[in-house]
């Protein structure tokens, strides 16, 4: 219903997630029952970089940049740099907010964790994580961040330092930029008076919810 209402996008905070959603509208194009409905849903379908970067003129005033810099190796995940075809834009981002990203070899390759292929494959699947995370670790970073919860889960397994979506490293400094300006009920009205943005748990970090309320784009109609 949030879509026939006019939503004007439903962005999916996982990777894995929105490269098989906006694959929708090919998989059901022979279903005379969806087609229509999972075109429309795959037209809409965006990934959380997809509403950040353009709208970054607007979110940058609202980041504290002092809140001290980390040392970040990002991980693409296959689902977003080979399926989604978006390369360097989470890797700009976290750059505009300060952070050291720390060069990664390798970055092209799969950490692994590929959806079932953990399971089915586990001893490929482990090899590949640990090759992947001698390549993400190799320069001491502070933090992990990457743009899947398949991939955040993998990695973790294996390491004791921190894996993060790459949205909470701007969440956290949106925050501290935005809650020391801007009171708290301002941010309640906004939710109450616009949504128009659908976003999807999908294993996602939970925090996009905020970010859009924050941001001032259309926040959260309804979180599924």
């Amino acid at each position: 219903p949030h879509v026939e209402a006019g939503a004007e996008a439903i962005v999916v905070t996982a990777s894995g997630c929105g490269v098989q959603v906006k694959d929708y509208g090919h998989l059901l194009a022979r279903d005379p029952a969806y087609a229509a409905k999972a075109a429309r849903v795959a037209a809409l379908a965006r990934d959380t970089i997809e509403v950040v970067a353009p709208e970054w003129k607007k979110i940058a005033p609202l980041v504290a940049l002092d809140q001290g810099a980390k040392r970040v190796a990002f991980h693409p995940p296959c689902s977003l740099q080979h399926g989604m075809k978006i390369r360097g834009e989470v890797e700009e981002i976290l750059r505009a907010i300060g952070h050291e990203l720390v060069p990664v070899a390798d970055a092209h390759l799969c950490c692994g964790s590929a959806g079932t292929y953990s399971i089915l494959q586990p001893e490929i699947s482990l090899q590949l994580k640990r090759n992947k995370l001698a390549t993400l670790e190799a320069d001491r970073p502070n933090v992990i961040a990457t743009a899947n919860i398949g991939c955040m889960t993998h990695l973790a397994s294996g390491t004791s330092r921190p894996v993060l979506h790459w949205i909470e490293l701007l969440d956290d400094l949106e925050r501290a930029g935005f809650f020391a300006a801007v009171p708290v009920e301002s941010v309640r009205a906004l939710v109450e008076r616009r949504a128009n943005l659908l976003i999807t748990g999908a294993g996602g970090s939970g925090k996009t919810s905020l970010l859009a309320a924050l941001l001032a784009l259309a926040p959260v109609n309804e979180r599924i």
